[in-house]
């Protein structure tokens, strides 16, 4: 199944993303390492607005968002990152752990240019304990298969078991829009720089939509030139390590 045969409602398995348990085991490793040499999983909630989950419930650790690299990451999860980045059309990647009895409420993305991805790594129960739901559909997880679906409508999650839900997320951009990769992956940085600037000087809900434009255009073409050099130097220099 290709992307362009997803509809926008669509929660779909795809086998053609499934894993070995080989695979899963391996990334499990990756994290239980990372937890022993003390490091932690970031909590969603730390500085964010809307708050979409009970404090701390919700963890992420991300390789790449819109391809925006985040090295240290990626270094931590070798074999991990290896298997992400050779998806073909992938602009974010990383690792979502939901702790028993959380919930993560309704929400959307602003975005219709990509498929989101869900792998199982590690599920505690299946559906309705552990599920999905995307419009008016509901899913469980699996481990070692993978869903998609479109996170431009309003989704949400939950995990009413006693253990940690752990997966791998992932976006890939819709084939139509493959060809303008950067400019899309640009623009949306550029969108999140203007938003965290306005916030944090006190003006994100009061500055009016038309004196946002301009640094919207400045961020977003700071993005559009250090997206590529920073792809570059990553691949070149550090490229043994993942």
């Amino acid at each position: 199944m290709s992307t362009k045969e997803l509809t926008d409602s669509d929660i779909e398995y795809l086998s053609k993303f499934n894993t070995e348990e080989e695979i899963e085991n391996e990334i499990k490793d990756e994290i239980e390492k990372f937890i022993k040499n003390g490091n932690q999983f970031e909590n969603f909630d730390a500085g964010t607005s809307p708050v979409l989950s009970r404090a701390h419930s919700w963890k992420k650790v991300y390789f790449m968002n819109m391809l925006w690299l985040q090295s240290s990451n990626c270094y931590n999860f070798p074999k991990t990152w290896s298997i992400l980045k050779s998806i073909p059309g992938i602009v974010m990647g990383g690792i979502l752990i939901l702790e028993p009895d959380a919930e993560i409420f309704p929400h959307c993305s602003e975005s219709n240019v990509n498929i989101r991805f869900h792998l199982g790594i590690d599920i505690p129960a299946p559906y309705p304990i552990c599920g999905i739901k995307v419009d008016k559909l509901e899913k469980g997880w699996e481990n070692g298969k993978c869903i998609a679906f479109s996170d431009c409508h309003l989704h949400t999650v939950w995990n009413r078991s006693g253990k940690n839900r752990t997966i791998i997320v992932f976006d890939i951009l819709k084939d139509e829009y493959r060809n303008k990769t950067l400019w899309y992956c640009s623009n949306y940085l550029g969108a999140l720089s203007v938003r965290a600037v306005f916030t944090r000087i006190g003006l994100g809900k009061v500055a009016p939509e038309w004196s946002l434009k301009p640094f919207f255009w400045l961020f977003s073409f700071i993005w559009f030139v250090f997206l590529p050099i920073q792809n570059r130097v990553f691949n070149a220099f550090w490229k043994d390590k993942v």
